[in-house]
């Protein structure tokens, strides 16, 4: 069990590594992920609130850390988040249109997302 807290614990800190720099500025944040500016402030704002949300999905996985069993759902909807978060930069990156820090986040989080994945497997929380 303590592989897995060390897992989720890893993945509340990947998470917020770029949660929070990203929320704070996020033009700048933009930039680095995206190899350009955004292109209104409408997009910046959705763009802040999308890292906000990705800073909860880090204390749910800090949170999950602590009892990896109980919050299982916060670990299952953990794999949905970053296999989608991972997925829709899947095609900029392979096309050169996103920057070096959106290939290290994909590669990352579709790892953190199979390790997840892996703990639901063996676990088995949907048979009580």
């Amino acid at each position: 069990m303590l592989f897995w807290r060390l897992v989720l614990a890893a993945a509340a800190l990947w998470t917020m590594l770029g949660a929070v720099p990203a929320f704070l500025d996020t033009a700048s944040a933009y930039e680095r992920f995206h190899g350009s500016p955004a292109g209104s402030p409408e997009l910046l704002a959705i763009y802040r609130g999308s890292w906000g949300q990705s800073f909860l999905f880090a204390v749910g996985y800090l949170v999950a850390a602590f009892n990896p069993v109980r919050h299982a759902l916060v670990i299952g909807l953990g794999v949905v988040g970053k296999i989608v978060y991972a997925a829709g930069f899947v095609g900029p990156v392979l096309a050169g249109e996103a920057g070096s820090l959106a290939f290290a986040a994909v590669i990352g989080d579709f790892v953190f997302a199979g390790l997840f994945l892996a703990f639901l497997i063996q676990r088995k929380p949907w048979r009580g």
